[in-house]
């Protein structure tokens, strides 16, 4: 895909070519030091979703090598209102609200609003430097943490338990399983808890706020105007 875009724009007259990369384009070991731009692409890693973020961007660089105008743009796990399709956290957030997730893992990840991710992006388009990447994050969030500021927010009281990682591995094969039989997507994979496992809790934007005057909201602002929004067109 990423080449088929790459050899359309030297065919064309387009100027400058935005590359939506990932965060998980990035390897994110060490987990104790700030993670930026200067960190290696994950090329090699066992996660494929991560291995094909990073040879994309392996590509966009080369491209940009051989004088194509091109700017990288890593956005963490993107949120927010006018999810329509919802998007994975966007279904996570919906069940969540109406109580149809009964346990948690203590992991997380770092939560971009996706309006902040829009503005980093035209930012970028007119300001960011030909062959750069820029990291567009928000906040860390465990996800214990998320539910606690939804039901603050729906006004309710409910707890739910916490369960360690491995008994969440343990239930992967029968929500396959059960994916099968449903015809539903499993509400985890292994992937997903290992990525929520791992997540680097130190994601730095002082790149992207220094050249592209990139700000991140409060997250609260984005929860509630995302569950607003999901309330509103009768998702909720």
């Amino acid at each position: 895909g990423t080449k088929n875009v790459l050899d359309a724009v030297r065919s064309s007259k387009v100027k400058r070519l935005l590359h939506f990369s990932s965060i998980h384009a990035l390897v994110h070991q060490p987990l104790d030091q700030p993670l930026d731009e200067e960190r290696p692409l994950a090329v090699s890693d066992q996660i494929i979703y991560n291995q094909s973020k990073a040879l994309a961007e392996q590509l966009v660089l080369h491209a940009v090598e051989s004088g194509m105008d091109a700017v990288i743009i890593n956005p963490t796990s993107v949120m927010g209102p006018n999810d329509f399709k919802p998007s994975l956290i966007g279904q996570a957030i919906i069940q969540l609200c109406k109580g149809k997730i009964l346990a948690l893992i203590p992991g997380g990840y770092d939560w971009v609003d996706v309006r902040d991710v829009v503005a980093g992006t035209i930012s970028a388009l007119e300001n960011g430097r030909t062959g750069q990447s820029y990291l567009l994050s928000g906040h860390f969030k465990t996800l214990p943490e998320l539910y606690k500021q939804i039901i603050m927010i729906q006004g309710k009281e409910r707890r739910l338990p916490v369960i360690p990682f491995w008994l969440a591995e343990v239930g992967v094969p029968f929500l396959k399983a059960w994916a099968r039989v449903s015809g539903n997507k499993p509400l985890y994979t292994k992937e997903s808890v290992e990525i929520l496992k791992t997540a680097h809790t130190n994601i730095s934007c002082k790149k992207a706020r220094n050249e592209l005057g990139y700000k991140s909201r409060p997250f609260e602002d984005t929860l509630r105007d995302t569950i607003n929004w999901f309330e509103e067109n009768n998702y909720l």
